[in-house]
């Protein structure tokens, strides 16, 4: 047993604990609470006037699929937009996770994403940041549907000269690709794209949508209004308090990044509001 006492403790969900201590039975947490008694096999962390975190989860990223020096890109699938069947926990490199070490900043697990230049990029899954073995770090699969109407997608395909070059491409190929999901009879012919889409009409899967610009985030707003599915926004710089959206899940993105001008038009203010209202942000 590990035993963290008098620390500032922040349970995860905004209420923080001064001079609190924290019980660890192997892996997991088993008390949270004020002058745990001290035993004679415990292991114990003085955390006097420090900060004790959950380990940090991040929502969607792409760690461990750039090779051990960032030097592939096994998520980068650029060859057909429209790729539900795409599965990335086969992408997944436990040596390139290592070598990038985030464990070592707090982070413990994330959600591992397909490539956002397609349409539909496939299916993520969530892994943990440290290990030996892929699979034993792997926590969750099936987690979620990727998909893109932002304008990473018309960059890719709009050099090889092919749908979607613009974003009248790009919503018409997702459309459609709800609709072919929609109409799809497990008891027919066979189709991978239309299997794995009919997962998320029936909401056995959340459908994860990256749009950066508020025009993004009010045309696929326009779009599902056909479909009854289980959205969650992501890259959603730009999301503003509207009456008129659905939306209750959001990703923001990163925020940290100096380089993506998405990052000064958040509206701190409306994304609060939407907060008040019970909507989930990330």
């Amino acid at each position: 047993m590990i035993l963290i006492k008098n620390g500032e403790v922040h349970v995860g969900n905004g209420e923080v604990y001064n001079n609190c201590d924290v019980l660890i039975d192997k892996d997991k947490i088993v008390k949270v609470e004020k002058n745990i008694e001290v035993k004679s096999d415990f292991e114990v962390i003085d955390a006097t006037n420090k900060v004790v975190f959950p380990g940090f989860i991040d929502t969607m990223n792409s760690w461990g699929a750039k090779g051990p020096a960032w030097g592939d890109d096994d998520l980068g699938e650029h060859t057909d937009p429209i790729a539900p069947h795409l599965n990335s926990v086969y992408a997944f490199d436990h040596d390139a996770m290592n070598f990038q070490s985030v464990y070592e900043y707090g982070v413990t697990s994330f959600g591992f994403s397909p490539s956002i230049y397609n349409v539909i990029g496939g299916k993520s899954c969530v892994f943990k940041t440290y290990g030996h073995n892929p699979y034993n770090m792997l926590i969750k699969e099936d987690v979620a549907m990727v998909a893109s109407v932002s304008s990473s997608a018309k960059s890719i395909y709009r050099n090889k000269k092919m749908c979607p070059m613009t974003k009248l491409g790009i919503y018409a190929l997702l459309k459609q690709a709800l609709i072919d999901a929609k109409n799809y009879r497990i008891d027919g012919e066979y189709n991978s794209k239309n299997a794995e889409l009919k997962r998320v009409i029936d909401k056995e899967l959340q459908l994860f949508i990256n749009c950066t610009t508020k025009a993004d985030i009010d045309s696929i707003n326009l779009l599902l209004k056909e479909f009854d599915l289980d959205v969650v926004l992501t890259g959603a710089y730009c999301i503003t308090d509207s009456d008129n959206y659905s939306f209750k899940k959001v990703v923001l993105g990163n925020l940290t990044d100096s380089m993506l001008t998405y990052n000064y038009k958040m509206d701190i203010e409306a994304i609060n509001k939407m907060i008040n209202k019970g909507a989930l942000f990330s």
